[in-house]
């Protein structure tokens, strides 16, 4: 699956956890690439004959590279918990730690939240929903893959908890 990868324990027939994951794809590994490539172009031609004058144009397109790329995201399913971890290449540069959440509260349903992008399309991602009215997404933004991808995800927690059928909220 390109959404979301799948993995599973407990070879008994029980499942007692599930992990989805979600790793930078392609495009972001071409994206950082060709801002690796425009900072050697940059440090190369720049006509400052100071080294770090240099050096500081070639890091921040550097930089600005490390930005788009995406994140990884991991979501770990068990009976008691649900727990979300996102950790970014750029926040490593900076020294930061990842985010991660732990939820405890009983899920309700599972359902495929789509939205229209004004000169994207229609970006989609699956949101928990939980008995005391939180809602929560299992991806940090929209992704513009299709319904099915999202609704099969889905369909493996409802089935995980045993919930009703997920479904698509419509369009907003």
């Amino acid at each position: 699956m390109t959404y979301m990868q799948v993995f599973g324990d407990g070879g008994d027939g029980e499942k007692r956890s599930i992990m989805l994951q979600r790793k930078p794809q392609t495009r972001s590994y071409v994206v950082l690439l060709v801002f690796l490539v425009l900072g050697a172009f940059t440090y190369y031609m720049l006509a400052a004959n100071m080294f770090w004058e240099r050096m500081i144009a070639t890091s921040l397109v550097v930089f600005i590279g490390f930005g788009f790329f995406e994140d990884t995201q991991t979501v770990v399913l068990t009976k008691e918990q649900i727990s979300t971890s996102r950790w970014s290449w750029l926040e490593q540069l900076l020294g930061a730690h990842g985010r991660k959440n732990i939820y405890t509260c009983p899920l309700s349903t599972v359902y495929v939240h789509s939205e229209r992008l004004k000169y994207f399309g229609i970006g989609r991602q699956v949101f928990l929903s939980f008995e005391d009215g939180m809602e929560v997404p299992i991806t940090g933004h929209c992704t513009f893959d299709e319904t099915e991808e999202h609704l099969k995800i889905a369909k493996i927690i409802s089935q995980f908890y045993g919930l009703p059928e997920p479904f698509v909220e419509a369009i907003t």
